[in-house]
């Protein structure tokens, strides 16, 4: 059975490239491990290539989209996908066969499959002893779950999948929701999102090997103890230092932000020094009910 929107599958004619190839076009690979500005040495995690974040983030919105009206497609492969040229967006071969009002083990296997598919093609790209990113692989993990249209929101909008300059914002949204909102409304779910975090494995080599970061860090009068409101630290002018700020050396009068460390940078910074947090805070967010209701849509900007 064919799905209901026109647009949900390859039109004859129309010009496209397979899933497996558009991947083997990126710079660099599907997963790179570009270091971030300042970076020396240290720990460097891969990351998704922005174009793949982008393929898998719209792959992952065609299966649920036609999910939602009452179709499921049967045995995807990774032929079963394609790219429609020049915008590159994904669409199903003309040869799926749909099941028509699928039940939920239908389902599963479908986004199952849709995780074997994304998996193949990130182990094709690596070096034999590298594996795929820890964040990536909490999104195939997830996908795989029974009832995975429970975690529709998670998958959706997972961490490994928005751009490096909303990476900051995203990670803002959440935190500041979980310590300003259900700090105060649910205790005993802040409780719970707060003990499921995964801090990072390598942040002190990270933060020494890379001036920027080491920067704020000794300028930013880190109080171990928390004896003081530690979210206004950095933007404050040290007492012993009135004329120093922790972030006077990423001032740059010539760019229109202002700062000589991109925003970008700086996200691709703190992402290296945290590529388990943000997605542990998601998952739990999710778990307790209060991730949809932030509404992070906004930052993934292919909708």
């Amino acid at each position: 059975m064919e799905p209901a929107n026109l647009r949900d599958y390859i039109i004859h004619g129309e010009s496209w490239i397979a899933l497996n190839s558009y991947m083997d076009t990126l710079q660099g690979g599907p997963l790179v491990a570009d270091a971030p500005k300042g970076q020396e040495e240290g720990y460097l995690p891969r990351r998704l290539h922005l174009n793949a974040q982008k393929t898998m983030y719209l792959s992952i919105r065609l299966l649920l989209s036609v999910i939602r009206i009452g179709r499921c497609p049967r045995n995807l492969t990774v032929n079963s996908i394609v790219l429609t040229r020049p915008d590159f967006r994904p669409r199903f071969v003309g040869n799926v066969d749909f099941e028509q009002n699928p039940d939920n083990p239908t389902c599963d296997a479908a986004m199952s499959a849709l995780a074997g598919i994304f998996e193949n093609i990130l182990w094709s790209h690596l070096p034999e002893d590298e594996s795929v990113p820890d964040e990536v692989h909490n999104l195939l993990y997830l996908m795989r779950q029974q009832d995975s249209f429970k975690l529709t929101e998670a998958i959706q909008y997972h961490s490994c999948l928005v751009p490096l300059e909303n990476r900051g914002h995203l990670f803002l949204k959440e935190y500041q929701y979980t310590v300003d909102i259900l700090r105060k409304i649910e205790p005993l779910n802040f409780r719970y999102v707060m003990t499921q975090l995964v801090y990072p494995r390598h942040w002190k080599i990270i933060a020494e090997s890379n001036p920027y970061v080491q920067a704020v860090i000794e300028r930013g009068d880190y109080d171990s103890l928390r004896s003081k409101e530690s979210t206004c630290t950095p933007l404050e002018l040290l007492k012993h230092a009135p004329t120093c700020h922790c972030l006077q050396d990423f001032a740059n009068k010539c760019v229109p932000h202002g700062l000589g460390f991109e925003p970008k940078d700086m996200n691709h910074a703190l992402y290296i020094m945290s590529e388990h947090l943000l997605a542990s805070l998601q998952l739990a967010l999710h778990r307790v009910g209060h991730l949809a209701c932030l509404r992070t849509g906004f930052l993934f900007p292919w909708n």
